[in-house]
């Protein structure tokens, strides 16, 4: 397909339609993913807080610390799960504009860089401990 066919095409799809209603469906659909993603990475980081509390019962030496990293890992997922409620409570409030998409497009990709993270430690965790059945710390 050349170039001028391929606009001819999309002209002829936005044709007669609202921008602002597009522009709120697309926002809409973000909303949704940031929403979600959100959601994933204060569950991977909540996961992870337990799990690496809980195996200090594996060794009594290495309780303390366990329960010491956990206590972070929760703070990370208090934060994350904050995060995802204030980007919300802003997206809400405001009407939809360029910036708003921007705000939901680096929510989107931060929020699932910090969800990635929290799964590959959760991965990791989780083969200290039922692999090798270690605790994650000691």
């Amino acid at each position: 397909m050349l170039p001028v066919e391929a606009d001819h095409r999309l002209r002829a799809i936005w044709r007669g339609k609202d921008m602002r209603a597009i522009g709120s469906a697309v926002v809409s659909h973000m909303e949704k993913l940031t929403r979600l993603i959100g959601f994933g990475a204060t569950t991977a980081w909540l996961l992870l807080a337990g799990l690496t509390g809980g195996s200090g019962v594996l060794e009594r030496n290495s309780i303390g610390i366990n329960i010491a990293v956990a206590v972070l890992f929760l703070i990370v997922a208090l934060l994350v799960l904050w995060r995802a409620i204030a980007v919300e409570t802003a997206r809400r409030s405001m009407p939809t504009s360029k910036a708003i998409r921007s705000l939901l497009r680096v929510e989107a990709v931060t929020g699932a860089a910090v969800m990635l993270l929290g799964m590959a430690l959760l991965i990791a965790a989780g083969s200290r401990v039922f692999r090798e059945g270690m605790p994650v710390f000691g």
